[in-house]
């Protein structure tokens, strides 16, 4: 039976410490649906327990946020209350930071709704500057 030398013991293990391990990957699941205005007018299926995220592109510093107008909680319950991400890269014009209002949702019982938000100051009475809004379809 052959042995194998010292020599090529250690080389072999230097060569498999120097492979690159692969990247970390995040999962996504298929419970977490992301949308934008992009998505605006959309039918989305969720299941019980999907966990809908908005990011909804604002500027907070006009006076303007996004407002949820028609929800049915017993159907997409708010997680929390809407939080502010800051654009990539950061906005250094004179109106302040752009970014995005995120809510997010749980799918909380089967049924059928309308989701929809609006921009707009809520000392104003004109309308809204824009509106967002889908169909859920929760199963």
């Amino acid at each position: 039976m052959h042995q194998p030398s010292p020599g090529r013991v250690g080389f072999l293990f230097l060569a498999l410490a120097a492979c690159p391990s692969a990247p970390p990957t995040t999962a996504v699941t298929a419970d977490d649906h992301v949308l934008t205005l992009e998505d605006h007018g959309a039918d989305i299926q969720l299941a019980v327990g999907d966990i809908l995220t908005l990011k909804l592109d604002a500027i907070p510093s006009t006076g303007y946020s996004w407002t949820v107008v028609r929800n049915d909680v017993a159907l997409l319950e708010p997680l929390g209350e809407p939080r502010f991400e800051q654009g990539d890269p950061p906005a250094t014009g004179p109106l302040g930071a752009s970014g995005r209002q995120v809510f997010r949702f749980r799918a909380k019982a089967p049924g059928h709704q309308k989701l929809e938000l609006q921009y707009r100051r809520s000392w104003e009475k004109e309308p809204p500057l824009k509106a967002f809004e889908i169909e859920a379809r929760i199963r």
